[in-house]
């Protein structure tokens, strides 16, 4: 004889496990927009796309959390225009950084991969360093002013 009330169980359990996955993942989302990119998007959120040069996954590092290849880095007239994919979102909203609040740092080397570290407004975000050359021969062209 076969049992059924094994398989009857089985959607039950998948409803549970879906709702915990999605349940754990809005936590995470949460937990990591608080270490750095929350306190940024206080003062630079924003709800428009810009058009400008594009650099598609690209890691940064916000606050205490390191976006591995998730970033999307835009530089615009503006400034400095940071998104996440879809996934990450909810938690996580546009940001507009504008030239005059960046301060350039040092230059950090981990991993075969080096880094500039910025400053906006106590909260600091490391770029890789094209990235910052990028940025520095777009300004140089388009704005005639460099960062300071």
């Amino acid at each position: 004889m076969y049992n059924y009330s094994t398989f009857s169980r089985f959607p039950a359990i998948a409803v549970n496990l879906v709702i915990i996955f999605f349940a754990v993942w809005i936590l995470a989302l949460f937990v990591t927009s608080r270490m750095g990119w929350g306190q940024l998007a206080w003062n630079y959120k924003y709800f428009l796309r810009l058009i400008g040069i594009e650099n598609r996954f690209t890691s940064c590092k916000i606050g205490k959390i390191h976006y591995f290849k998730l970033c999307t880095v835009k530089i615009v007239d503006k400034g400095l225009y940071i998104r996440l994919p879809f996934l990450f979102k909810l938690m996580h909203s546009l940001l507009l950084i504008p030239w005059g609040d960046i301060v350039v740092g040092d230059e950090v080397k981990g991993f075969g991969m080096s880094a500039l570290q910025l400053t906006v407004k106590d909260q600091r975000i490391q770029i890789p360093y094209k990235l910052y050359l990028k940025v520095e021969e777009y300004k140089e062209k388009n704005l005639n002013t460099k960062l300071q």
